[in-house]
């Protein structure tokens, strides 16, 4: 399903604030190290995956090491290397998070996007595309290259514009578009990948962001904002600029629109080469507090790999605490489930988004109920959208008997 959230372009500024806000998580220092044996040194970029609760980490000298939280400690659980890539990694992400062991890694000095798969415990190359390639993205020099990657699916794309501001979503077979963000320039480079073949692609466009230096890119999968982090050792603006992925021209450059910022973890000592991120997306379950939100240090030694936990959640990129938002009533949370209902697809039966049918939905579905012809009259007025969205399968703006033949056929009981 497509899903185009763009409310908070209309909630925050449209234009990158002159000073970040101020870091809304815990202290360096209060964060937690679960830097590993081999990660002290020149830790480049780190990704989280939502399907298996994993966090991808990846050093220039070609090692990767995937985590897993157990016992409220990360622990590795896999680590590779041997792969099959060569030169400067500066970045890692994942084409289809449904792939657990795959992975795409950036090669700074080049500028190639290597695919390896390591399912079967070592790594092999899937596939490669080196984006400089065709002069689209400028090479590494001066120690300044390309430094951050994402991959950004179709569905997000709603928005989005190529380069001359035509709407577009891959054409290639890759399902989604690959953003690599460039410390030379501060912008980001789009590219259609070609996923049959090695450096068969489609440059998309190039688009400018609030600072001249981009260290790291994320993308949440849940609310399809692109997190941008800016990194330049030893000035005052570290930060992490959000973006809906819209865009403008402004002046001779096409911007992204920026939804929101926050300044970095103020650094303590030599730790301000703050090089990845990291985060649990916005929708993520399996924990019952704000979300996590790591980084990379190159430089860091023995504290490389830094971890969060009170970073807030903030699926409309507004600034504001979700749990706030629907605490004041700024916003929907029809279902419960402490998530905006604007945040989260509400479908097919399961009003509270637990991947099942049971007999709390049916609860809803029960308040929800007019019968034909008829908008639903839940107890809550506001939550009229939501009851048709979860229950309105013949999208008739009514929920009657058809729709509960639908329900009752969608019925899981889990």
């Amino acid at each position: 399903m497509l899903r185009l959230l763009r409310q908070a372009a209309v909630l925050c500024a449209l234009a990158l604030p002159a000073s970040a806000d101020d870091w809304p998580a815990e202290s360096f220092t209060s964060a937690e190290d679960i830097t590993v044996v081999g990660m002290e040194g020149d830790l480049s970029g780190a990704h989280w995956s939502p399907i298996d609760a994993s966090l991808w980490v990846v050093r220039q000298n070609l090692q990767v090491w995937k985590m897993q939280e157990f016992g409220g400690d990360f622990t590795v659980v896999g680590h590779w290397t041997d792969l099959p890539t060569g030169g400067d990694l500066e970045a890692i992400t994942q084409i289809d998070p449904a792939e657990p062991d795959a992975f795409c890694v950036l090669h700074e000095d080049n500028g190639t996007v290597y695919h390896v798969d390591v399912s079967g415990g070592s790594s092999s190359l899937l596939r490669s595309w080196q984006l400089t390639l065709n002069g689209d993205m400028p090479y590494e020099s001066g120690g300044m290259g390309p430094e951050g990657m994402a991959f950004v699916p179709d569905e997000w794309l709603g928005g989005f514009v190529d380069g001359s501001g035509q709407p577009y979503m891959s054409v290639n077979g890759m399902g989604g578009l690959m953003f690599v963000g460039h410390q030379a320039d501060g912008h980001v480079y789009v590219f259609d990948l070609d996923p049959s073949s090695d450096n068969v692609f489609d440059f998309v466009g190039e688009y400018a962001t609030g600072r001249d230096e981009v260290a790291a890119l994320e993308f949440d999968l849940a609310n399809g904002l692109l997190y941008i982090f800016h990194n330049s050792k030893g000035t005052t603006w570290n930060e992490t600029e959000v973006t809906d992925l819209t865009s403008s021209i402004i002046g001779d450059d096409r911007k992204f629109t920026t939804v929101c910022q926050y300044g970095a973890p103020p650094a303590v000592g030599d730790n301000d080469n703050m090089e990845g991120i990291a985060l649990t997306h916005s929708d993520t379950r399996d924990i019952d507090h704000d979300r996590y939100f790591f980084v990379t240090l190159d430089g860091g030694g023995s504290e490389s790999l830094k971890w969060f936990r009170e970073f807030p959640c903030d699926c409309n990129g507004n600034g504001i605490d979700d749990a706030e938002e629907i605490a004041a009533g700024m916003v929907e949370d029809c279902n419960g489930n402490s998530l905006l209902d604007d945040c989260e697809t509400i479908d097919g039966g399961d009003f509270d988004v637990d991947v099942d049918v049971d007999l709390d939905d049916f609860a809803a579905f029960a308040d929800c109920w007019a019968g034909p012809d008829t908008l639903p009259a839940p107890a809550d007025p506001a939550c009229v959208e939501a009851c048709l969205s979860a229950f309105d399968f013949d999208g008739d703006d009514d929920i009657d008997l058809r729709d509960v033949a639908e329900v009752t056929r969608a019925f899981t009981g889990e």
